[in-house]
């Protein structure tokens, strides 16, 4: 898959130049009925080919990412399902940059660079715990739905603090 003026859905300018990137991934999903639960569980890993023009930063290596989900569901009767989930969010494995950046000039005026290396690897895991409720709609071919959500290290980010998100939704066919 290749993204154009992006990379992993990020973009960058000015300094930054231009980015974009070539990935390829595998993934794997399952699904197996125990009782009266459907379970499933799917995860993928990918590697992206990093191309970066007119940049103060480089990519040094290629990216590895990956992501995953465990799913629960089952009807609670005619009317409602329940469902529960873990999953963790395309997240970076490993990887490297370097980025330039200007410290000074010389008696001449030409800029004094110095370059630095970065790993690319978040300081922690993403893991979102989630519970989705579905109603039918009597009379119609639509339902309503609720869900919750409460992610631990959003972003990656070890020191980001829990998140929770509740929506909803009404879906309607005519």
């Amino acid at each position: 898959m290749a993204e154009r003026e992006s990379l992993l859905r990020s973009s960058a300018s000015g300094a930054f130049g231009r980015m974009s990137g070539n990935s390829a991934f595998i993934g794997l999903e399952g699904q197996v009925r125990v009782g009266s639960w459907n379970l499933s569980a799917g995860g993928e890993v990918g590697t992206v080919v990093a191309d970066v023009d007119e940049s103060l930063l480089s990519i040094n290596s290629s990216l590895i990412t990956s992501a995953f989900a465990l799913r629960a569901e089952r009807k609670l009767n005619h009317h409602n399902t329940v469902s529960f989930a873990v999953s963790q969010p395309v997240r970076i494995e490993s990887g490297s940059a370097n980025y330039t950046v200007p410290i000074g000039r010389t008696p001449e005026g030409d800029v004094i660079r110095t370059s630095n290396s970065v790993d690319l690897e978040p300081s922690a895991r993403q893991i979102d715990l989630g519970v989705k409720l579905r109603r039918a709609l009597p009379y119609s071919d639509g339902d309503f739905r609720m869900a919750t959500r409460l992610s631990f290290h959003p972003g990656h980010t070890a020191a980001a603090k829990p998140e929770f998100s509740v929506l909803a939704g009404l879906r309607l066919r005519f």
